[in-house]
């Protein structure tokens, strides 16, 4: 007979929490007892299992966060849906377990109070927490089908969180290549608009200096003309006044003096000079539009152009083309010198060569233009490149982090459903009370042993109930606020990705301490 045989029945007169805690430490060799009977049933710990269901709930909404936007994020959100329910239900029936392990409890102690009297009423007070370990085995079948179901779909997530890794990161790396090539286009821009620009600046100074040089020229001409007007006037004058000398017919008419002498005064004097102001007015105003010009094309290089300056700078660019022609156009009919021949193949130097320096400056500035509205594109396209990479590289570290996340709930979960798999056969062992009757037909201390037994067994699924019902009541507010704490945006998912990148080492770190899961995890 062993040690525990002469335990009174008063012992199983337990019928609260409280009655519950205090038997457990009336003996030291109950507590050591008990605590191997619960050994046998669970090899982990209640209260560790359950409450890693509360960084579960942490750790789902960090892995919602970290898939938002993806395919993963859908079953992650079932998950989460799910997740809540076996929470409640752990609660519930952990809470009837307990319930039901005080009524079988009071049980054994009514049939250690009537064995000796009344064998069969005895084993008919035994078969009744039998009856309630079967119902509670079939309870447990229906919690070992939701924690199976959400590892499977833990399983799931994660594999498909890593899909969206795999694409995601394929995506950046093609997003990496042609923000490359758009670099290299943009510096490429950046020369080019340097190199016109300058020659711009180049062949608008030769201009200048061509028409610097084409009103000397065009001065010294009208002067040499001047003079000789003078000249050819005093000539005639000193002609007329020769002593004994009569004047002529001829000479006492200029206007028949000229017509006798065309030399005297060129015929295209007047104009000449009216050209001259005019090429004169021509080239002031292109000044004052190649000037208006270029401020539009600078602004052009600092960003985008309205429609009234675009429309604008179309008008100028016009007029910057049109203006050369009307002077060369006037300047034909300059000659290059006051006795020139005005139908003449080779006309005014310094004319043509500023407008052929014009002409040049205005193609390097339609190719500087033409530079800076491709400069401003690319780096408007490589900014929003910038801006892709950088969304994706985070869309990486966070589906990573959901990764993690999934691996370490689909770890507890797969502990959850262990031990519901242990409770089940606790249950069922509960439930077989044939060794009971068995032992009723052998002497009656036989009988009694073999009750005080069983109901310490069900002392010990009582405390596993217990722990687990106390601790699942820790867990059902963070399952909760997991649910209603979801990010309802992108910018909401991001700041939850950052905050879980510590949590996440913590908890993991917590998790690992532990051999069981680190068992599991293997």
């Amino acid at each position: 007979m062993s040690e525990l045989a002469n335990l009174p029945s008063s012992y199983f007169n337990i019928n609260s929490d409280a009655d519950l805690i205090q038997s457990l430490t009336s003996t030291e060799l109950i507590k050591k007892t008990i605590n191997d009977k619960i050994g046998t049933y669970q090899r982990m710990d209640v209260k560790e299992t359950m409450l890693h269901l509360k960084f579960t709930s942490e750790l789902l909404r960090i892995a919602f966060a970290g898939s938002y936007g993806f395919a993963s994020n859908k079953p992650i959100a079932l998950i989460l849906s799910k997740y809540q329910t076996l929470i409640a239900e752990t609660s519930k029936e952990s809470g009837n377990f307990l319930r039901n392990s005080y009524k079988a409890i009071v049980l054994h102690k009514k049939a250690l109070e009537v064995y000796s009297k009344n064998v069969q009423f005895a084993i008919k007070l035994l078969a009744g927490t039998s009856q309630m370990a079967a119902a509670m085995s079939l309870a447990c079948n229906s919690l070992i089908e939701l924690s199976t179901e959400l590892c499977k779909a833990a399983e799931d997530a994660f594999t498909q969180a890593s899909s969206d890794l795999t694409l995601t990161d394929q995506e950046k790396k093609n997003i990496e290549k042609i923000k490359n090539e758009v670099a290299a286009e943009k510096s490429a821009f950046e020369k080019n608009v340097s190199t016109f620009s300058r020659l711009a600046d180049e062949k608008k100074k030769l201009a200048q200096g061509a028409r610097d040089q084409a009103k000397k020229q065009a001065d010294a001409e009208f002067g040499a003309m001047l003079a000789k007007e003078i000249i050819g006037g005093l000539m005639q004058i000193t002609q007329i006044f020769k002593p004994n000398q009569s004047p002529t017919p001829q000479s006492s008419n200029p206007r028949s003096a000229q017509t006798a002498n065309p030399q005297a005064a060129p015929s295209n004097a007047q104009p000449n000079n009216v050209n001259q102001v005019e090429i004169s007015k021509l080239k002031t105003e292109l000044e004052e539009n190649q000037k208006l010009l270029n401020q539009i094309i600078e602004k052009q290089k600092n960003g985008v152009l309205n429609e009234n300056e675009i429309s604008k700078k179309s008008d100028l660019e016009q007029r910057v083309k049109d203006i050369p022609n009307k002077i060369e156009q006037l300047s034909k009919v300059i000659p290059a010198s006051t006795g020139g021949n005005t139908t003449s193949q080779k006309p005014t130097s310094y004319i043509d060569l500023e407008l052929e320096y014009h002409r040049e400056q205005m193609r390097m500035e339609e190719q500087l233009a033409d530079n800076v509205s491709k400069l401003a594109a690319s780096t408007t396209k490589l900014a929003g490149l910038t801006t892709q990479e950088n969304n994706l590289s985070d869309s990486v570290e966070a589906l990573g982090l959901a990764m993690s996340s999934m691996a370490i709930v689909k770890t507890i979960l797969t502990k959850i459903k262990v031990f519901w798999d242990q409770v089940k056969a606790q249950c069922d062992e509960l439930s077989d009370i044939s060794k009971l009757v068995m032992s009723s037909e052998f002497d009656s201390d036989f009988f009694k042993e073999a009750i005080i037994e069983n109901g310490l067994n069900w002392v010990a699924f009582g405390k596993i109930n217990y722990d687990a019902s106390y601790y699942i009541a820790q867990v059902l507010n963070s399952a909760n606020n997991a649910m209603c704490s979801i990010p309802k945006d992108k910018a909401e998912a991001k700041q939850i990705v950052q905050e879980g990148k510590s949590r996440i080492t913590v908890i993991s770190s917590q998790m690992l301490k532990n051999d069981d899961f680190k068992a599991i995890k293997n």
